[in-house]
């Protein structure tokens, strides 16, 4: 039986990396602790919204800032 030779670059482990992010569990835990931490940031800080805007805009930071986190996670994580 002839031995099998596989070549695995940086940039397939990066892709494959990419590719796991979303069917890990844990990236949406931490998604969720995150989020759920810069709505209480914003919320003790400027307290309730009382608007609908206000609201849509509180939602969207913790959105944007949560994915933010993650992303700078796997950065973070692909260069170590």
């Amino acid at each position: 039986m002839a031995a099998v030779k596989v070549d695995i670059t940086r940039m397939d482990l990066v892709r494959f990396t990419i590719r796991m992010i979303p069917h890990v569990r844990s990236n949406w835990v931490m998604w969720l602790i995150v989020a759920t931490g810069i709505v209480a940031y914003v919320v003790l800080r400027n307290g309730w919204p009382a608007t609908s805007k206000q609201y849509a805009i509180l939602v969207f930071a913790a959105i944007i800032g949560a994915s933010a986190a993650i992303l700078v996670g796997l950065i973070m994580s692909l260069l170590v």
